[in-house]
């Protein structure tokens, strides 16, 4: 006769215990309606207990495998959007929802059969079977005691990055060989991490990728500050670069004790991402620059790969051969293919971070109240960077030469001429200006005028232009969901209502100007929203799970 266990813990009862000993969890507490009734018996040896939540796609449960007689996590495909339970206990697609329901379920078959593969990564918990009963499917996966990362920031506040950093090494190893078999989680933040008992990470909460994104018939769970803004724009395709905003948001979070920013309301850029100024002393330069590029919002610009990350977070870049190749963009040379930058954001942009990390500035970057140069014939259009304190020498009069003025001139044209005392020049970091052409130099230091030795180094900051991105198209997407998406790539966003019989009422026409456009950060762009009741038919959205 089996032994009576408690539904949360698994712990052998005493048939008179009213209250588990070992979790004080209530015996006669019965999971809510819409799940599966706690003692319940699948495939013949697993015993479902206390349900832990539903997650889009899958209802979680405690269970016990009654074989090994060890408790485990069962995960039960079960898109509570449209299907529901009957009293038998079997899984079924409300009516019309047939096809969804079955694109979704073989999604979650392919989903566990390709985490069963990569049982043995250190950082899963491991999924050892997979059945189907109840006209569903089943995985069940080792249980791991533990705290999530969530509470235990909760405690702490924040952990250093010392602390962090093998911890989180382990786990990005795993991420990317994940990545490499074509599984994406798209819900990394505190709460789906667990610090196992022996100290390491453990990735959890899996899901089918139609329940982390909009446009699916599943209401997406996303995690606010942790989702990359991609996840917000229906039919938008999410992975790898949506897992690296999702990781180095939670880095963020571990090291300062803060949330970032919900994405489809983050600042272009990231520098809305500040860093308290005790966490700046301790961090490497490398990491700020790391979590920079892996949190910016446009998934173009962003670190692409969880490997690209890993190595960031642990090599400095390779400044001078970056700094090349913008001076190559500005000669007007074409690139090899092998020579792209290491990151997968635009030039522009990777050149300028990495040459603040040159001059030892990123953190008064993340750290807004270190004064920072303010030109005045210039107003950048992103935050800028502070040069590095000038150091003071002893100018011998009988071998002093007068400064020259640069400020204005073309950095790629000056470098190459001769100037008097033989004064080089040298890019201290470069910056986005509306008003000033690529090449312009905006400040210099010394000063022109002062006097300086012979091969003195004239430190120059220098204009990358206005900063353009492509419009996208947004036509066919709800106006909330185009309208978070055109403001996290930094455009501002006025509404016209428009009467059209191609699409429904509040869903978008197009835009103005149209789509592909360049266009600065911050310019004002016109959503063209459909008014009309009625309209030709659309694509079924029961259907669709792109």
């Amino acid at each position: 006769m089996d032994r009576k266990l408690c539904m949360n813990c698994m712990q052998p009862l005493a048939e008179e215990d009213t209250v588990c000993p070992h979790c004080r969890y209530a015996t006669d507490k019965h999971n809510p309606q819409g799940y599966l009734p706690a003692g319940t018996v699948l495939s013949d040896h697993y015993m479902v207990g206390r349900a832990l939540g539903s997650y889009g796609d899958a209802c979680i449960y405690v269970g016990y495998d009654k074989l090994l007689k060890e408790r485990v996590y069962i995960r039960e495909f079960f898109p509570a959007d449209f299907c529901e339970r009957t009293r038998e206990g079997g899984v079924v697609p409300v009516a019309g929802k047939e096809e969804a329901f079955d694109t979704c379920r073989e999604s979650f078959l392919a989903n566990v059969r390709a985490l069963a593969k990569l049982k043995e990564l250190p950082s899963l918990l491991p999924l050892y079977d997979i059945f189907t009963e109840n006209d569903t499917v089943y995985a069940i996966s080792d249980y791991c005691e533990g705290v999530s990362l969530a509470r235990e920031l909760k405690t702490r506040g924040r952990i250093p990055f010392a602390e962090l950093r093998p911890l989180f090494m382990q786990l990005l190893s795993s991420l990317s060989t994940l990545h490499r078999a074509g599984v994406y989680h798209l819900a990394i933040c505190p709460d789906t991490i667990l610090i196992a008992p022996d100290g390491k990470l453990r990735l959890r909460s899996f899901a089918i990728p139609q329940a982390r994104t909009t446009g699916s018939p599943i209401k997406p769970r996303l995690s606010a500050g942790f989702s990359a803004p991609e996840q917000y724009a229906p039919k938008k395709t999410c992975g790898a670069a949506a897992d690296v905003y999702g990781v180095a948001a939670t880095l963020f979070c571990a090291l300062t004790g803060n949330t970032p920013p919900e994405a489809p309301q983050r600042a272009r850029g990231a520098q809305d991402l500040f860093l308290p100024a005790d966490v700046a002393e301790e961090l490497p330069e490398n990491v700020g620059l790391a979590l920079f590029n892996a949190l910016q919002p446009d998934p173009d610009k962003r670190i692409g790969t969880i490997e690209e990350f890993r190595q960031a977070l642990t090599a400095e870049p390779a400044v001078n051969a970056l700094l090349e190749d913008k001076e190559d963009e500005n000669e007007g040379a074409e690139k090899p293919a092998e020579k792209k930058n290491h990151y997968p954001l635009y030039i522009g942009i990777t050149v300028f971070i990495v040459l603040a990390v040159l001059a030892g500035i990123l953190l008064m970057v993340l750290f807004p109240k270190t004064p920072a140069p303010s030109p005045s014939d210039t107003t950048p259009s992103t935050v800028s960077t502070a040069p590095s304190k000038a150091t003071t020498t002893y100018v011998d009069p009988k071998n002093s030469y007068s400064v020259p003025s640069v400020v204005g001139k073309n950095y790629f044209t000056e470098k190459g001429n001769t100037m008097t005392g033989d004064f080089k020049l040298e890019v201290q970091y470069m910056q986005y200006d509306k008003s000033k052409e690529k090449g312009v130099i905006l400040s210099q230091e010394p000063a022109a005028g002062t006097a300086a030795a012979a091969e003195t180094v004239i430190k120059v900051v220098i204009s990358m232009g206005p900063e353009q991105i492509a419009l996208p198209d947004v036509a066919g997407w709800p106006q909330e969901y185009a309208t978070k998406y055109l403001e996290a790539l930094g455009f501002k966003v006025d509404v016209l209502t428009v009467n059209v019989s191609t699409y429904e009422k509040g869903l978008c026409e197009g835009t103005d100007p149209v789509a592909g456009t360049k266009l600065s950060i911050g310019d004002t762009i016109t959503l063209r929203v459909s008014n009309m009741e009625t309209t030709a038919p659309s694509a079924d959205p029961d259907t669709d799970t792109d």
